[in-house]
């Protein structure tokens, strides 16, 4: 018995102990009194706050939580429900951070017999419970108001905790009217019950957006792949959809009694019911509001400002993913593209003379080929595969439909792109099933392809299949597209005007046409073909029509001494991209249209009607045959006087006035050199000055912004009654 009465012992002492701190939990220990003098509560133990009261205005709120649990704050009165977490988490931060502005004695004066608030058991930690009054305003400072707590003395606190204190119920109801998550819907619906406004079509009647997988939703009346940019649309609009302030079931009911939009979620779940939300009319007092009245799970009638009800009164084809895959660039961790037939040559006019396959899997910040070789991409071909990913990403088919059981029957070829588990494959060939017999293209260059995901037909431009078969310059790094880094010693234009430009060691000289000074601007020239990346190669193949490379009437031929490089221009794309290919070499590249305007200018030199303001010793000018007022401003005008284009060469004299809305401005500029004179003709017929100066065969376009000197506008008056001029034309796009 001896050697077990030490044991005994402790045990009763760790009993008392523990029968002393649970009592001691309920009261505010010195400790933490000391640690909050100045706090109105002095304890305040968060993690064991399990329940908040206040009662004002005939209002009870109550929330509560399982501190234990760690469990979410809910509403238990004036109803039940979720909370605003914000706006919970703010009153907790008041009480919890609240201070005394002064403490003073009792009266009843203060208001504390009869208070504007009251609480039982306002705030709940375990076994602590503090409660509290709070009375009349005090009258500093101002907001202020008298409260006492427990048995302290009275104290005054600040407008902070007042009006925390006083806040309706409705500020902690949770304002989101969505009861649930995209991720856990099986089943979106949208009716349109009545035209809502004169733009939304007349057979807009909602849509439908159907989950495929853990992913993808499917447009349920097309049958197809939903865009994720469309329905990411739709599910902001959800998120957005929040109450501003709540309204009463009468006024709810009233609003939307002829809603507008009706939606219902349907989640995956089967336990849980089906949301439906109606949207009605603006609320009253505000015309930027709509009012929502959720019918269930649960009813909220609440008005909603600034929500984007306009993304749910689309057409069901807007939504209709025309994108190949739904993989964004970033997303795709391996690629393959891969011909399924060895010697396939007459497939809609394409050849094979790449690889068979064509396989890569992200690594780090750049790639891994696994076909057509096994090995890691250099930096060059990584920069390759990104832009090949890219377009591949953002390609678009012109239509989708609904495949109905449809399959390639001879598959030709496959692109398929992974992120992790998800596939997604792009089969090209010749396609079969229910709803007959399509043989891949047509007459107009579009070849029908099938995406695998959705079972869709996809119409695609006969350019964006090569995309997604192996080319030889599929993986071509993306370098200027002449690699040269000596400066040229000629350069040769046949791009409209033909010239010959030299550099014998003293700087550019035009050689043809002659006469001419060089423009400064032919070594933007020499920069945009040596060092500006093409932005990808798009076929192996440059006899394609689309291209316009065929006897193309657009070559630039650069000579390094004995070494000659020559690109040919061809056509442009929508977007102001170019195509060309390097003479001699297999492959189309695609680079800025830049390239072809480039080549396309006169370097003529641009400088040929300005005179340095040192050298001029007067300006005299006349519009329409009248004489301008001579300004300081004219001096400046002609030294600055760089026309924005040469627009041709040879002998073409502007035209006279008197015909249309044509102008004539006629500069006479004498010089300090032995009062020799510059005569500057310069003639408007539509948006562009073209001006002409005597001993250079040439006509040059000038914007009004470098006329404006000369030009009635700068001075106040008004344009000669016979030629009145009303157009205001900005600089050419063209202008360098």
């Amino acid at each position: 018995m001896g050697k077990h009465w030490t044991t005994l012992v402790l045990v009763l002492l760790a009993i008392g102990l523990g029968v002393w701190l649970l009592r001691d939990r309920g009261k505010v220990t010195e400790s933490e009194r000391k640690g909050r003098d100045h706090h109105v509560f002095p304890a305040w133990r968060r993690d064991e706050l399990t329940r908040v009261e206040i009662v004002h205005d005939g209002e009870s709120i109550v929330l509560e939580r399982d501190a234990k649990a760690d469990g979410l704050w809910q509403m238990i009165s004036p109803q039940k429900g979720h909370v605003d977490m914000a706006a919970v988490e703010s009153l907790l931060s008041t009480l919890e951070f609240a201070t005394v502005v002064r403490r003073i004695s009792p009266g009843p004066e203060l208001g504390l017999d009869a208070p504007r608030a009251r609480a039982t058991g306002l705030v709940a930690m375990g076994g602590l419970v503090q409660r509290f009054v709070l009375g009349r305003p005090s009258p500093r400072p101002e907001g202020s108001s008298y409260f006492r707590l427990d048995d302290f003395a009275p104290m005054v606190v600040s407008r902070e905790l007042t009006d925390a204190l006083v806040a309706p119920a409705s500020t902690y109801r949770d304002r989101s009217v969505v009861p649930y998550l995209s991720l856990e819907l099986a089943k979106f619906d949208v009716k349109v019950d009545a035209k809502p406004d004169e733009s939304a079509p007349y057979d807009n009647h909602g849509f439908s957006l159907e989950r495929i997988d853990d992913r993808s939703f499917r447009v349920g009346s097309e049958g197809v792949l939903a865009s994720r940019d469309g329905v990411d649309k739709v599910w902001e609009a959800l998120a957005e959809m929040r109450a501003e302030s709540f309204l009463s079931d009468a006024d709810g009911d009233k609003l939307t009694a002829s809603p507008r939009v009706v939606l219902t979620l349907t989640p995956t779940e089967t336990a849980k019911p089906p949301a439906e939300i109606a949207m009605g009319d603006a609320c009253p007092g505000h015309t930027d509001s709509v009012a929502i009245l959720r019918r269930t799970p649960s009813r909220v009638v609440a008005c909603a400002r600034g929500l984007a009800i306009d993304t749910f009164l689309v057409l069901p084809t807007s939504l209709v993913e025309h994108h190949l895959f739904t993989l964004h660039a970033d997303e795709i961790e391996d690629l393959r593209l891969e011909w399924l037939v060895p010697n396939f040559s007459d497939f809609s006019g394409f050849s094979r003379g790449g690889p068979m396959a064509i396989e890569l899997a992200r690594k780090g910040t750049g790639f891994h080929m696994r076909a057509p070789f096994d090995r890691d991409l250099t930096r060059e071909e990584a920069d390759a595969a990104t832009a090949l990913m890219e377009r591949i990403a953002s390609a678009e088919a012109i239509s989708v439909t609904r495949g109905g059981g449809a399959r390639v029957v001879a598959p030709v070829g496959r692109a398929r792109v992974r992120n992790g588990d998800h596939e997604e494959v792009i089969a090209i060939g010749e396609i079969g099933g229910e709803i007959g017999d399509d043989i891949g293209s047509n007459a107009e260059n579009k070849i029908t392809v099938l995406r695998e995901y959705d079972d869709a037909r996809l119409e695609v431009p006969r350019l964006m299949v090569e995309l997604l078969l192996p080319r030889t310059t599929s993986l071509r790094p993306l370098l200027p597209v002449v690699t040269e880094t000596r400066r040229p010693s000629q350069i040769v234009l046949r791009c409209g005007t033909p010239q010959d430009i030299a550099d014998t060691g003293d700087g550019f000289r035009l050689v043809e046409p002659k006469g001419y000074e060089v423009d400064s601007s032919v070594v933007d020239l020499v920069n945009a073909f040596t060092r500006d990346k093409v932005e990808a190669w798009v076929s192996d193949d440059a006899d394609n029509p689309t291209f316009g490379l065929h006897d193309s009437p657009c070559r630039v031929t650069f000579a390094f001494d004995n070494n000659f490089r020559a690109v040919l221009l061809g056509s442009k794309t929508k977007d102001g991209h170019v195509y060309g290919r390097i003479d001699g070499e297999d492959g189309v590249f695609l680079a800025s249209g830049h390239l072809f305007d480039l080549a396309s200018t006169l370097y003529v030199s641009r400088a040929a009607l300005r005179v340095p303001a040192s050298e001029i010793t007067k300006v005299s000018a006349t519009l329409n045959g009248l004489p301008v007022p001579p300004s300081d401003a004219m001096r400046d005008a002609v030294a600055a006087l760089y026309a924005d284009r040469v627009r041709s060469l040879g002998a073409q004299a502007p035209q006279t006035p008197g015909a249309g809305s044509s102008k004539t401005l006629i500069l006479d500029i004498t010089l300090a050199d032995a009062g020799t004179q510059k005569h500057v003709m310069c003639n408007s017929p539509s948006n562009e000055w073209l001006c002409r100066v005597a001993g250079v065969n040439a006509t040059f376009g000038v914007s009004d912004a470098k006329l404006a000197a000369f030009l009635p506008s700068s001075s106040g008056k008004s344009a000669p009654p016979d030629n009145p001029r009303t157009d205001e034309v900005a600089p050419d796009a063209d202008s360098r």
